[in-house]
């Protein structure tokens, strides 16, 4: 599969530099470069090549680079393009000047072609990553916009009450119902009820209990609402309980539609019936009656179709028409069978004519098809006409499509639960799962297993080949996970590179081991990316219920515990969880909250272990130890608390302060007339990373006045080999 190119915008007066500089990006194969000659001329230039980087030159004949970089970043369409400076000069004024003016880099000429491919790599991933961040914020903006603006057509809001926490939740189109404008109120369930006509209010409040308490988990209910102003409104309402195996109710969410203009509407219609039925009008005149009826409702936008005792079709409004493509001439006289989905069973069909025979209503939620064969969901409601005798001679049916509402909440359900780069179940749905699968292993006496495990060494991929390429990466090792998964189980993506697995009917401890060696197995193969292929391996945390944790919170701590084993242990392999583990991790968080004390208190000691030439018997010099005791715990052991520290961060402020302490013992033994002492001083991984530690050891040297001959700074081997080329820098 061929990689898209880079594009570059060189801007510099010399073209024989621009044709070495294209010689040497054309080798790559990974960058398309075009030239500026004339700075004048860089914003043509720009609209045409649309470069994802721009090289400017610092010092060119007619104008001063910087002058073209004000111009960049004053301009909308250009202020975010990365700016690389190039440059003979190397004065560290000229490197700050151009940062405060808004370059993203600087770099030297001549520059090496492996340090600028991979500075120029970086900077398009960068711009990249940001064009498409604000295309996916947009999209999502404009379909917020689009599912607000539909509700608001329909009068059609939707809520949400979690019984777990108590909140509650509405939508606008649900306040601007209840007249609260811009959620002015909070959105709480007393709240909700307190909207509800008081004459209504009981009656809404033990129909939302009953759906609680009984196995049908949905309801419907149509009641009065008074708005802050005063005014009276109607509204129906639709509720759904959310329930877990057990069938303990967990949630309930519904929907709130303001009917007032439907009933307005049906009041309209029984008035002209009665005035009709009380001037004994002819069954001639009936359809007289029916055109009347029409009338009144031309002009709505929602569906309307009226029928015949029968069901057959005697007429429709222009918006059934418009929702469901069928002129009058297609439906007249036709039944409903024409609109039928294959979603609902005959017994359906049957109970909305029984409700119809019953009560002389009927109102729900309806799957139809449209004349073009699409399925859409309506909200309809579909009202019995009487006559004077008390028979039911027509049907009037009244509809919203409301199938693109759905869809947004069904999409909008599945965005919280769901991880949006891999498609895997998240963090949320994580603990619904798992929970789920305790409950039932608890029902059958059976084991659940649960792992935790997350990429080693994964911050490298990011940092040579961008997020982009980390992206894929974790995408493909969802995918390859899934595929090492049987139909029951779950695989979901915590955040970063960690993930876990939920084995709902594990047996025993063979049946994680098969599941880990297909993951290992799975992750063993190259990922390709960039051209590159890459390796990586997995530090994988076992637990089993109910021998690891009794719910699914303790099963996800200990789970994870288990992983930070198996990567202290070396990486890229599995720990099952122990109690030793727990304590181990108990007595680490107990060592994290004394270290950030124990500097404040001087807490810390530093031992001197002399180095003795073997040969003469004679002191070279000594290596400072540093040593803990606490008030409580007594002799902390390095082995136990340099760790942590690590870990934490705290061995830079621990590091400055052995380093400084140590520095002044030295100066108090040469001042005393100890002759050519040398101090060491191990160093951390974390120390050398820290932008300022070079500047630091000088200071500490000049505040103890102590000559830098005298003090050696020691790293260990696994120090270089994390991070050679770092390093090399610090030392040089």
């Amino acid at each position: 599969m061929e990689v898209e190119k880079a594009a570059i915008l060189l801007v510099d007066d010399d073209p024989d530099f621009a044709l070495l500089l294209r010689r040497r990006l054309s080798k790559l194969k990974r960058f398309v470069m075009h030239y500026c000659q004339h700075p004048q001329k860089i914003m043509a230039e720009i609209a045409k090549s649309n470069p994802q980087v721009i090289l400017l030159d610092l010092v060119m004949p007619q104008v001063d680079g910087l002058e073209v970089l004000a111009q960049l970043r004053a301009n909308p369409t250009t202020c975010d393009i990365p700016v690389v400076i190039l440059s003979s000069r190397d004065s560290p004024d000229d490197k700050a000047h151009a940062f405060s003016c808004g370059a993203d880099d600087y770099l030297v000429k001549p520059t090496e072609p492996i340090e600028l491919a991979a500075r120029l790599t970086h900077h398009a991933n960068a711009y990249n990553n940001q064009l498409r961040r604000l295309a996916a914020e947009e999209a999502l903006r404009q379909n917020e916009a689009r599912l607000a603006n539909a509700q608001k057509i329909a009068h059609l809001g939707n809520w949400s009450w979690d019984l777990e926490t108590q909140a509650f939740t509405w939508s606008d189109e649900a306040a601007r119902i209840f007249g609260y404008g811009h959620q002015t109120v909070s959105p709480t369930i007393r709240n909700y009820l307190q909207a509800v006509h008081p004459e209504d209010r009981e009656s809404a409040r033990t129909l939302m209990e009953q759906a609680l308490e009984t196995p049908d988990s949905e309801y419907g209910l149509e009641h009065r609402i008074v708005r802050p102003d005063g005014a009276e409104r109607i509204v129906h309402v639709l509720g759904e309980v959310n329930r877990d195996p057990d069938g303990k109710a967990l949630s309930m969410v519904g929907t709130i539609q303001d009917i007032t203009d439907y009933r307005h509407a049906e009041e309209r219609l029984r008035i002209a019936t009665e005035v009709f039925s009380s001037a004994m009008v002819r069954v001639e005149e009936v359809e007289n009656q029916l055109h009347l009826t029409q009338r009144i409702l031309e002009r709505a936008n929602e569906g309307v179709a009226i029928t015949d005792a029968h069901g057959a079709i005697q007429s429709v409004n222009p918006a059934f028409s418009n929702i469901t493509g069928y002129v009058s001439s297609d439906v007249l006289n036709r039944r409903d069978r024409l609109f039928r989905s294959d979603r609902h069973p005959n017994t359906f069909y049957k109970n909305i004519w029984d409700d119809l025979g019953k009560k002389g209503l009927w109102e729900g939620e309806v799957w139809n098809r449209r004349q073009n064969g699409e399925a859409y969901l309506e909200r309809m409601i579909i009202l019995g006409i009487e006559n004077r005798n008390g028979e039911i001679t027509n049907y009037v049916a009244i509809f919203n499509d409301i199938t693109d509402i759905r869809q947004r909440e069904e999409a909008l359900r599945y965005q919280t639960s769901h991880d949006a780069l891999t498609g895997l179940p998240n963090r949320t749905l994580l603990r619904d799962r798992l929970k789920q699968a305790v409950r039932q292993a608890r029902r059958v006496n059976g084991q659940v297993a649960m792992m935790m495990f997350d990429l080693d060494l994964f911050k490298k991929v990011n940092e040579s080949l961008g997020h982009a390429a980390g992206d894929k990466m974790l995408q493909e090792v969802a995918e390859r996970t899934r595929q090492c998964l049987r139909g029951g189980d779950t695989v979901c993506r915590l955040g970063g590179d960690e993930f876990a697995i939920v084995l709902q009917e594990a047996q025993d401890y063979q049946d994680a081991m098969i599941v880990v060696k297909k993951l290992f197995s799975a992750l063993s193969k190259p990922f390709l990316l960039e051209n590159q292929e890459l390796y990586i391996t997995a530090s994988v945390g076992i637990t089993f219920f109910p021998e690891d944790g009794k719910n699914a919170d303790d099963l996800i701590r200990n789970a994870d515990i288990a992983m930070n084993r198996a990567k202290d242990t070396g990486r890229n392999n599995f720990q099952f969880f122990t109690a030793t583990m727990d304590a181990h991790a108990t007595r680490r968080l107990e060592l994290e909250g004394q270290l950030r004390k124990a500097l404040e208190r001087q807490e810390f000691q530093l031992y001197y272990q002399p180095k003795v030439d073997m040969s003469t018997g004679k002191p070279l010099g000594m290596e400072a130890l540093v040593r803990w005791q606490h008030d409580e715990m007594g002799m902390v052991s390095p082995m136990e608390f340099i760790p942590a520290a690590e870990e934490t961060g705290l061995i830079v402020p621990l590091g400055l302060w052995i380093l400084n302490e140590a520095c002044q013992q030295t100066k108090k033994w040469l001042d005393a007339g100890h002759k050519n002492l040398q101090m060491a001083v191990n160093l951390s991984v974390r120390q050398v990373q820290q932008r300022n530690f070079v500047n630091d050891v000088a200071r500490v040297l000049k505040e103890t006045q102590l000559d830098p001959k005298h003090l050696e700074l020691e790293i260990t081997e696994s120090l270089m080999m994390d991070s050679v080329e770092e390093v090399i820098k610090v030392l040089n």
